[in-house]
């Protein structure tokens, strides 16, 4: 499974509908993106490189880059200390009960958007601090905190 995934994963990973375009707006806005990913560390930043959004992110964590993975909350922990934000200051996205649970474990909002692994009524059940409908959404939100 290792082997094969190393030789399809650049050209079998594709951007979510809107995760471009969300990602160019964030990062034009200045906001500080990171990412901490049950994936090999390796693999996501190759990823990110081979997409050309690799600049946006001032930290990719993932496994192995840690000594222990999601649900712990080593990896958001090591990304917010890179990142030099407080936990307070963090938003952490999901698509996973385990995201969910690790942002909480981590101290950080999260939000929960989902992309077909847990359906929305699976993901209310670990209560995130918001559900998103789409990563358009978390674009308006992160620009406009306190309108709904």
């Amino acid at each position: 499974m290792r082997k094969r995934y190393e030789e399809v994963y650049l050209s079998e990973t594709h951007f979510l509908d809107g995760a471009k375009e969300a990602l160019s707006a964030l990062h034009s806005d200045g906001a500080i993106l990171g990412i901490a990913s049950n994936k090999f560390g390796h693999f996501s930043r190759g990823v990110l490189t081979h997409l050309g959004v690799s600049d946006y992110f001032k930290s990719v964590v993932g496994a192995g880059d840690v000594p222990r993975n999601k649900p712990f909350p080593d990896m958001i922990h090591t990304a917010l200390r890179e990142m030099d934000l407080p936990p307070e200051d963090a938003l952490f996205v999901g698509d996973t009960l385990t995201d969910i649970e690790t942002g909480k474990q981590a101290g950080v909002d999260v939000y929960a958007l989902p992309t077909g692994l847990h359906s929305k009524k699976e993901l209310s059940q670990g209560k995130p601090r918001r559900l998103l409908k789409d990563l358009r959404e978390l674009v308006r939100v992160v620009k406009h905190p306190f309108s709904s």
